[in-house]
């Protein structure tokens, strides 16, 4: 049995499916039962999927993999989770991810500039959703309100490719 709450660890989730329209890739803090702050679905997932554990293995960055049937938490030191997280909400209005894997790397590498500023991009994200959520009283699976994430993903593109 696995600890529900493990401090400085981010859980990234990924369900896979023959169907790849029915995989998904999300992240999860502080917890692996907190709701998830963002899910992206579909082709899309699976290449996040196999690109983030390529990463960290490729720069030897330490993670742990829980497999219950077919889904799969990567258990994430915190820094790491951090930069996951950022660049899936970055990537979550784009119909293709990859195109902007290279941001994910410097993040963790601590190479990317204006890092912080993501943080409050996300936190702005938080903020914007639950705004959202209360005008429209409409809730979701995710943390963040679909809304909320497409328009703060298309800010956080924009910072991306501005300073690549």
């Amino acid at each position: 049995m696995t600890d529900t709450l493990k401090e400085g660890v981010y859980y990234l989730f990924y369900k896979d499916s023959e169907n790849p329209k029915r995989c998904y890739i999300g992240i999860k803090y502080p917890g692996i039962d907190s709701t998830p702050f963002i899910i992206i679905g579909g082709r899309r997932s699976r290449e996040l999927y196999n690109f983030i554990l390529q990463l960290l293995d490729n720069n030897g960055i330490k993670y742990s993999i829980i497999e219950e049937g077919s889904e799969k938490t990567v258990e994430l030191p915190l820094a790491t989770g951090l930069a996951t997280s950022i660049f899936l909400l970055a990537v979550y209005s784009s119909l293709k991810p990859l195109k902007y894997a290279a941001s994910l790397e410097k993040m963790i590498l601590g190479k990317m500039p204006f890092t912080k500023y993501f943080v409050i991009i996300t936190q702005l994200a938080t903020e914007l959703s639950n705004y959202l959520e209360r005008r429209n009283k409409q809730y979701s699976k995710q943390a963040l309100n679909k809304e909320a994430a497409k328009t703060v993903s298309k800010m956080l593109i924009q910072l991306i490719k501005g300073i690549q």
